[in-house]
């Protein structure tokens, strides 16, 4: 099983992601707020089902506007106690739960195995997310490379490959240690999928 440091590295040399220091972000991204008002009249998204306030923030489309999110870094997650704990996540209960709850959304066969073209279509969506303002270059080339990594050169994912995926997906956004925000990441990713294109999804916090 490949650690989390050692993820972590792949992620800086392909320009994907690093274990991210939100706090600094949203400190940034609240004083660019306060200099633009006045100018353009800029408002988050409403979406009661984020409870989490540094998950909130991953999750707001114009997060980015100081500085790109998935290009920030936080040295204290690359301590050996902190990339141990991160590690151990992959075993919670919740985790698990909440993954394998995620990957539903997947049209797999029978077997639990997805190609290529599934992959990619699940991808584009989470990149919708997670990467709203990504260049069609710069995004073909992550879809690439990340589809050579996860699939390890098979022509199929298994479900465990999925699951590895998908684990590692989340333990590089997610800005905290704590199983309880990997468990909120997946389901307002599943929230934000299944309702893509609703201009107010306050309309569906009532749903699971």
């Amino acid at each position: 099983m490949e650690s989390c440091k050692e993820k972590d590295k792949t992620r800086r040399e392909t320009g994907l992601s690093d274990k991210t220091n939100v706090r600094r972000n949203q400190v940034s991204f609240q004083d660019h707020k306060s200099e633009k008002q006045g100018e353009v009249s800029t408002s988050d998204p409403t979406d009661s089902r984020i409870k989490i306030p540094d998950l909130a923030f991953i999750f707001n489309p114009i997060r980015d506007e100081i500085k790109p999110y998935h290009m920030d870094g936080d040295t204290t997650m690359y301590t050996e106690t902190s990339i141990a704990r991160r590690n151990s996540l992959k075993s919670d209960s919740q985790v698990v739960e909440s993954i394998n709850d995620f990957m539903s959304l997947y049209q797999s066969d029978g077997l639990g195995n997805i190609n290529k073209r599934e992959y990619e279509r699940m991808y584009n969506k989470m990149c919708n997310i997670l990467r709203v303002n990504i260049e069609p270059v710069e995004y073909k080339r992550i879809l690439e490379e990340d589809w050579k990594k996860d699939s390890k050169g098979y022509e199929k994912m298994t479900r465990e490959m999925i699951f590895d995926s998908l684990f590692e997906l989340c333990d590089i956004w997610c800005p905290n240690i704590d199983p309880n925000e990997y468990k909120a990441f997946f389901e307002q990713l599943k929230f934000r999928i299944r309702y893509e294109g609703q201009k107010d999804m306050t309309a569906y916090d009532i749903l699971k």
